[in-house]
């Protein structure tokens, strides 16, 4: 109920502040988005909440902007992400099965990964609802990484 009138309301808001290119910026967003996040959104990293929310954002700021935020959500995702993995105890396990995956990778010869265990402190998951409101602010306050203007 929220998804479709809210990236209505992003086109409409970038199409009113570019016109016919704006929209066609707008969908370009979205979809550099949406391309961006379906492996991790298939590998379960990130829930489809999320992926429509920075859809959203992609459609009302652009291609060019949706890196940028796709850029800062991952910075503070991450950070958060090992700041509650640590304080949950659960970082020596989690770079422990990374290791036996590489270990075992370079054995086999093939890909090859270690899932956490259930109850393991890396499947507790994340909101990441806070990472995408840290990353619009950092969007705003520090714009594109990698800008030199």
């Amino acid at each position: 109920m929220l998804t479709f009138p809210a990236f209505a309301a992003a086109l409409g808001l970038a199409a009113l502040r570019v016109g016919l290119n704006g929209l066609v910026l707008g969908f370009m967003g979205a979809t550099l988005v949406f391309l961006v996040l379906l492996l991790p959104f298939a590998a379960r990293a990130i829930r489809a909440g999320d992926v429509k929310a920075l859809m959203v954002l992609g459609a009302l700021w652009g291609p060019t902007a949706a890196l940028g935020l796709l850029f800062w959500s991952t910075v503070f995702g991450s950070a958060i992400a090992i700041v509650l993995l640590t304080l949950r105890g659960g970082m020596g396990e989690m770079l422990g099965r990374w290791w036996n995956s590489l270990g075992a990778t370079l054995a086999l010869g093939r890909w090859t990964y270690f899932a956490a265990a259930p109850d393991a402190a890396a499947r507790t998951g994340l909101p990441y609802g806070v990472p995408i409101a840290l990353a619009v602010v950092a969007l705003q306050r520090w714009g594109l990484p990698w800008s030199v203007a």
